[in-house]
């Protein structure tokens, strides 16, 4: 049996996943010319509209069905839902939601972190960065390279898992233990 489809807009909803609500609005009508849209606000700016392509509507009712949330920052993001017609838009109800980070994508920046770890971890031992033997070279990430893509992977796996926290400004390099 497939589940039931909610009668109003979601308290949170997880990005990568499909998102599927309806709305009944009764001064409006698809019918009419009416067309829902949304508008989502995260609190780094980030924007997603859900536009009148995304949402079927029947008489004063309308199916979202969306299905383009990968990669969505998680956070509190504020929606509007609006009405269009010939023009002249109308914000019909407003609220606050949750999208949850697609925890797919955390676990591939934390693999990519811990390997990243391993590999500085073992260059303290090693401090080669580059080699030759019998002709053949070889050479390795530069330690200050490595770093650096690990600062830039470790912000990414503590925004997602910090999604509603302002980052931090005065760390190089991230703890995400």
């Amino acid at each position: 049996m497939a589940p039931s489809i909610p009668t109003r807009e979601p308290k949170t909803l997880v990005a990568g996943d499909r998102w599927q609500w309806s709305r009944t609005l009764a001064d409006y009508s698809a019918s009419a010319g009416d067309v829902l849209s949304y508008d989502l606000v995260g609190a780094t700016g980030d924007v997603l509209s859900i536009d009148g392509a995304s949402v079927t509507g029947s008489g004063s009712t309308w199916t979202i069905d969306y299905t383009s949330s990968s990669g969505l920052p998680g956070g509190t993001y504020a929606w509007a839902a609006r009405i269009t017609n010939s023009g002249k838009r109308t914000t019909v109800d407003r609220g606050t939601l949750t999208i949850e980070a697609d925890a797919v994508a955390i676990g591939t920046d934390e693999a990519d972190l811990a390997a990243i770890d391993a590999v500085i971890s073992k260059r303290i031992t090693a401090d080669v960065e580059a080699y030759t033997i019998g002709g053949r070279a070889v050479t390795k990430i530069p330690t200050k390279d490595l770093l650096v893509l690990r600062g830039i992977i470790a912000s990414r796996v503590w925004r997602k898992r910090n999604p509603t926290q302002a980052f931090p400004q005065k760390a190089a390099v991230f703890d995400v233990r």
